[in-house]
């Protein structure tokens, strides 16, 4: 792969990355994420990066942290918003064990 083609490589992953978590496709996260671990494998094996590329993985690498991140607080979001529905849940158990129904 020439240093271009490199560089546009690793730009449309950050691209991906960025898009698939911004509309919270999880599953497909993390096929970005292990695209992302593949190309740099094979980076890691190679010590003729050009400065373009380097700097190209450096943003990539932030873009990458940023993402983590923003997982993070989705995680935080959910967990809260699972644990509400599920307090909720029980509550309506229990009125309907001692037989009250919503629409009485």
């Amino acid at each position: 792969m020439n240093e271009v083609n490199e560089v546009n490589a690793i730009r449309e992953l950050g691209i991906e990355l960025k898009r698939v978590a911004s509309l919270h496709q999880w599953v497909r996260l993390l096929e970005v994420d292990q695209k992302v671990a593949q190309l740099l494998l094979t980076f890691r094996q190679r010590d003729d990066l050009s400065p373009e590329t380097l700097e190209a993985l450096k943003r990539l690498q932030q873009l990458h942290l940023k993402t983590i991140e923003y997982c993070r607080r989705e995680q935080v979001i959910l967990e809260s918003k699972m644990r509400h529905h599920r307090s909720n849940r029980e509550g309506m158990a229990a009125y309907a064990s001692v037989g009250f129904h919503e629409e009485e």
